[in-house]
């Protein structure tokens, strides 16, 4: 394990976008798990303090190889909300955070682990 290593789980939203970059100039280097590597923000793929799994959040291999060597773990993965209002209702996966930190568990990962969701607001209430 490199303390000096963070794994960031939502990384194409915009928390997770703003935790990558503030991660990369205190200098840290950040593994990133993805659905599409394209949905990263373009001035974040060059740096090459920044390596990039793509799969499912759900994946335990690949939550596992994101994993690999932190130190800690950020989750800003979030459910997303029709037109951007917690009670227009979910759009997508409303079961993604609750699959996210189940994937989590599966891997016995020991490190810090710092979960920043909406999850639970609106229509997710439920899956709490």
């Amino acid at each position: 394990m490199d303390d000096r290593r963070l794994c960031v789980l939502g990384a194409t939203g915009k928390v997770g976008s703003r935790v990558i970059r503030a991660a990369l100039a205190d200098g840290w280097r950040v593994t990133v798990l993805v659905r599409d590597r394209a949905g990263l923000a373009p001035d974040l793929v060059p740096d090459p303090r920044l390596r990039i799994v793509v799969g499912e959040l759900d994946d335990t291999d690949r939550m596992r190889e994101a994993l690999r060597d932190a130190a800690a773990v950020v989750i800003t993965a979030g459910v997303r909300y029709r037109w951007g209002m917690p009670w227009a209702g979910v759009q997508g996966r409303a079961d993604l955070v609750p699959a996210a930190v189940q994937s989590l568990g599966a891997t016995r990962f020991r490190g810090r682990v710092v979960l920043l969701s909406a999850f639970g607001v609106g229509d997710s209430w439920a899956g709490l």
